[in-house]
């Protein structure tokens, strides 16, 4: 097993980035805190338009249930995808009922 050997210098150049503008869009975060590290990946805010071909992608019988799959993969692997930090809308879009087996991941969001 290897051990750990040091931050790459592109975090650095990253942070640097990020320091002198922080207004771009990332979809990932790493998070180090004496009680662990934790990463995230997602869409913090999305346009209308994104946020329906997601729906639409998770609604869809074929790639709905694949998009099951890998969740219940990455939870046997303590990698839980959850519906996101941020809360929920008071109205859900309607082309996604509430009785929709995937529906934590688009309806109310």
């Amino acid at each position: 097993m290897s051990g750990f050997h040091g931050f790459p210098p592109e975090l650095f150049t990253f942070f640097e980035g990020l320091e002198k503008d922080n207004s771009k869009a990332y979809h990932c975060y790493l998070r180090l805190q004496a009680s662990g590290l934790m990463t995230g990946c997602g869409a913090l805010v999305m346009a209308p338009d994104q946020f329906q071909r997601l729906c639409t992608a998770i609604d869809d019988d074929t790639s709905g249930r694949r998009f099951e799959e890998l969740i219940t993969q990455l939870a046997a692997r303590s990698l839980p995808v959850t519906s996101g930090a941020e809360p929920l809308l008071k109205a859900s879009p309607p082309a996604n009922p509430k009785t929709h087996p995937r529906a934590e991941f688009c309806v109310g969001r």
